[in-house]
């Protein structure tokens, strides 16, 4: 299945992109990027220690609106948006929103593939049972054609994809309400 498939994830873009600037911003900012380049309008490094002693730091990256607006024709709805803003964009923080977004989005995608992956770990547990107990990797087996019955594919389990599909079951089931 791919991913463009799946309607809760469609969905969850689709909100994301609607209800975050910061989101809508770095979608087309990468195109700018892949077409015109790093702009990079002003940058500063800014730095001190905080009460409990310890050294802090911050970087500031910022975009202007206006040169952002005046270099690059392809914003869609984000050009109205980006002309409407007075100060500098903070990319740093319209990176973190976006995190968040993209957060949300893969949230989604689990919550949609929940059914599958969980069913797929009990499936993988009912035929090959403890892996604990395999010395090295389980090897599977499968017949390649009906038309050549001795003719197999052999391959081993990759225990680390399973373990982690593992993990994100157990961990899902212990989330739910």
């Amino acid at each position: 299945m791919v991913a463009t498939d799946l309607p809760t994830w469609k969905t969850a873009c689709k909100a994301e992109y609607d209800d975050y600037f910061a989101y809508r911003f770095l979608y087309k900012y990468r195109n700018y990027i892949q077409h015109l380049g790093l702009p990079l309008s002003s940058g500063s490094v800014s730095g001190g220690i905080d009460e409990d002693g310890r050294i802090v730091g911050r970087i500031f990256l910022g975009e202007s609106p206006e040169h952002l607006v005046a270099e690059y024709k392809r914003w869609g709805t984000v050009g109205r948006e980006l002309e409407s803003l007075t100060t500098e964009i903070d990319l740093s923080e319209q990176i973190h929103v976006s995190v968040e977004c993209l957060l949300r989005i893969a949230e989604a995608l689990l919550r949609e593939d929940m059914p599958e992956l969980d069913a797929s770990v009990k499936t993988y547990k009912a035929v090959i049972g403890d892996l604990d107990s395999y010395d090295g990797e389980p090897v599977l087996l499968r017949r390649k054609s009906s038309q050549h019955p001795r003719t197999f594919e052999i391959s081993t389990l990759d225990v680390g994809r399973y373990r982690m599909a593992e993990e994100i079951v157990s961990s899902q089931q212990h989330n739910m309400p």
